[in-house]
């Protein structure tokens, strides 16, 4: 097929040099690709961070979480890159951050992990699909 024919002309002159060098090339794109989507990852789990911290000084009266994070979503996600911006709404940014924000209290209650800060009517966020 065409197809064949091509893919047999591509390589027909390849030399193992050739080869190693395109390969090379290949795993330090991906090694990139790697090093920014963790970085951006941090950077914005700081914001994230900050933004809790503004927005527990701007929003002090009780009963005021929910207006607390849905302030940190709007500022966070014009900060998000565009790229997880096409993949991400501001639906699934609140719950990510809701989830990060319960597990914050939650280390900070007892310097555990362990759930202890989820009231019974509070189920913890567990549908958020992320890849990290």
């Amino acid at each position: 097929t065409m197809k064949n024919a091509f893919i047999a002309r591509l390589f027909e002159n390849m030399t193992a040099e050739k080869l190693f060098i395109i390969s090379l090339v290949i795993v330090l794109l991906v090694v990139i690709f790697l090093y920014v989507k963790d970085k951006s990852l941090n950077d914005i789990r700081e914001d994230v961070y900050d933004l809790f911290l503004k927005a527990e000084h701007l929003y002090t009266e009780t009963g005021a979480g929910e207006d607390r994070l849905d302030w940190v979503v709007d500022l966070a996600y014009p900060k998000l890159p565009w790229y997880i911006q096409l993949f991400i709404n501001k639906a699934v940014l609140k719950k990510i951050i809701d989830k990060w924000f319960k597990g914050i209290k939650d280390l900070l209650d007892d310097g555990k992990l362990n759930e202890s800060t989820i009231a019974e009517n509070d189920t913890p966020v567990t549908d958020v699909e992320c890849t990290e």
